[in-house]
Order: structure tokens, then sequence, then C-alpha cells
């Protein structure tokens, strides 16, 4: 049985070619997201289409195994908390993307942070919050480093 290819889809690839050409290092394949496995986690596009720009090779295959290890590593289930917790609590540094935010308790004064990726709340630097101060505003996507404060046992993020 023979397929025919509409003019739409020769005119489709022809200008996917084009604009990878010209914007190679903005140009982002978004049906390659679905394939690495990344549609059942809370991922925003623009870090799925950074991990997807990341992890391709521009001709339309990507490093799925590459891709799901910087996952795992950088980008924590909540399954995985107890675990990183305990990691955490014996001295072992954790360094994560999520969407950070800080709070100031009202009564106490201390920054706050929260760590949604692993569901807990920890407290952060005054110079984190003053180097960032968009983390008292709201959800701010970035990398951190969680480290166990055992004065204060509880984790503190270090550097963003």
């Amino acid at each position: 049985m023979m397929t025919s290819i509409s003019k739409n889809e020769i005119n489709q690839e022809y200008l996917d070619r084009k604009i990878a050409g010209l914007f190679p290092d903005v140009c982002v394949h978004k049906g390659l997201a679905a394939k690495a496995g990344l549609t059942g986690r809370t991922i925003p596009a623009f870090v799925s289409d950074w991990l997807v720009s990341r992890y391709s090779d521009g001709s339309g295959s990507i490093n799925s195994d590459g891709m799901q290890k910087f996952v795992a590593k950088y980008l924590p289930d909540k399954k995985q908390k107890e675990t990183l917790m305990y990691d955490l609590r014996n001295g072992t540094p954790l360094k994560i993307l999520d969407s950070f935010s800080v709070k100031v308790h009202p009564t106490k004064g201390t920054l706050q942070l929260r760590i949604p990726c692993l569901d807990l709340n920890g407290l952060v630097l005054d110079s984190i919050v003053d180097a960032n101060p968009l983390l008292l505003m709201g959800n701010v996507w970035g990398s951190g480093t969680l480290t166990w404060m055992p004065s204060q046992e509880k984790v503190c993020m270090m550097l963003l």
C-alpha cells in the first residue's frame, strides 16, 4: 500500500528544517519532550524545552537515557523525599532544580524556603534572598543546593 505525502507535510518539513538551520540555539522540537518521557512530570514547558534542547542532536533524535538521568538527579520525585532527607541529614548536599519561593516568618523573622518537589520548607540565607529578591514574590525556577544545618535541625539552601 502506498502512502501519499501531502503538500502541507512537505512544506512543514521544509519550514522545520529552515527554522532549525536559522535558529539552532533557540529552536526546540516540541514532540521530543513526549518521546523523552517528560509528560508525566510537573515540569513547566520552558524547563522541558531546555532539557530537550540540551539532550537532542538536532536531527530529531534525543538522548533519552541522559535526560532521564538528569531528571532523576536534579528534578527529584516526591517519592524520593525520605531518601534524600536521609542523605541531607548525613551531610550530603543536594543540588536540585525547582520552583522556589521564600516567606518571612511572621513572629520569628526567619526566611522560610518552600521546596515544592520535596514538599517541605527549610531556611534560606539572607544573602541568597538579597541576591534573588524575586523569591519573595512567588515561585522562581532555578538551581539550589540544599544542605542540612545541624544547629537548626532544618534544611537550608546555601546557593542559588
